[in-house]
């Protein structure tokens, strides 16, 4: 059965809302900024971050985003929903880059409880799994969801790279966009909430955005070098999705892709591209959201949902959307991989 996206909340370095951000993507604005971090030379980091009046980091500030997500989520659902009766999965980066430290995601979920002056459902989880970890939070909504008939539960994608450990590591893997490396990423941070359910009827005129299918896959190669990639993980989650969705490739419009700007992961998805595409099919026009907003690690899938879900297909405006079905992928720094496929719907 398909997740429907009743309603999103974003927010980035491009906009404290869905509203706000989604005008400055489609725009292809960006915020870059010089920061306090330093790279070998001396020279300041670009970074990609949302001007606050406090002086928050870490966990803190982390909370601060989940909140506006969150209020700006539920603030468009369809129906009021109390945060103490929605469940909140939360993928997050995972425990590697925080130095296991369980204390860190306490810190940051707990604050933003406090932010809201709230709870959520009991049954909320942690999915510490980085980049390409959504089809596990989306299997457990799934279930959850089959099990809690007419219920709606959150989704939350919350990360951020602006941490001096994350700095550091990156500046040593020659893996950020600085003076002599233009092989690199611009970090970022970001929190997008997606409202989901089983099933939702859209007023007349008015779409609404499914997940038809999501998979996942293991890949062998690393993107330091050391082992070399086939692109057979995210081959496999691709097909995975497709299948699971019940779509063609010729069916799909778009795809909507997490290159940041590293060459390695590039090529890695146009290999994978090319072992799904059919003989003579079309080449799917590509999206990105790094361009604008940085690499924002764990929140990058569903801030692409979150995104998606505003650019719906609405009577009464242009049509923004990229196309009425796509592919989304995402690749983790380790071996995880995945993709799901989406699709606009009026039921």
């Amino acid at each position: 059965m398909s997740l429907v996206v009743e309603s999103a909340g974003l927010c980035c370095s491009v906009g404290a809302s869905l509203a706000s951000a989604a005008y400055a993507i489609r725009a292809r604005v960006d915020h870059f900024q010089r920061s306090e971090f330093r790279d070998e030379t001396g020279q300041p980091l670009v970074v990609a971050r949302l001007k606050v009046s406090n002086d928050l980091w870490g966990a803190s500030r982390l909370a601060q985003w989940i909140r506006a997500s969150v209020e700006d989520c539920l603030r468009g659902a369809v129906e009021r929903h109390q945060p103490s009766q929605l469940p909140l999965f939360w993928l997050a980066p995972e425990p590697e880059r925080r130095g296991a430290n369980p204390g860190w995601y306490r810190t940051a979920y707990h604050q933003a409880l406090a932010l809201m002056g709230g709870s959520f459902h009991p049954e909320s989880k942690l999915f510490a799994l980085g980049r390409a970890g959504l089809p596990a939070v989306l299997d457990h909504a799934n279930q959850w969801l089959a099990a809690n008939p007419g219920r709606s539960v959150l989704v939350l994608g919350a990360d951020t790279l602006l941490e001096a450990a994350d700095i550091s590591e990156h500046l040593r893997a020659k893996r950020l966009l600085v003076g002599d490396n233009s092989d690199g990423f611009i970090p970022g941070e970001a929190a997008a909430a997606l409202l989901l359910r089983h099933d939702l009827s859209p007023p007349a005129g008015q779409t609404h955005l499914h997940v038809l299918g999501w998979a996942q896959g293991q890949e062998p190669g690393r993107c330091d070098g050391s082992v070399p990639t086939r692109s057979q993980g995210l081959t496999d989650a691709m097909r995975g999705a497709l299948n699971g969705s019940g779509l063609s490739h010729e069916q799909l419009g778009f795809r909507f892709s997490d290159q940041n700007g590293e060459a390695w992961f590039a090529k890695e998805a146009s290999s994978a591209l090319a072992r799904v595409t059919p003989v003579g099919g079309h080449k799917l026009p590509v999206q990105t959201l790094s361009d604008c907003i940085g690499e924002v690690g764990a929140a990058t899938a569903p801030t692409m949902l979150a995104y998606l879900h505003a650019l719906r297909p609405t009577a009464g405006r242009p049509p923004y959307a990229p196309g009425i079905a796509g592919l989304l992928h995402c690749a983790s720094d380790a071996d995880l991989r995945c993709a799901a496929v989406v699709a606009y719907r009026a039921s």
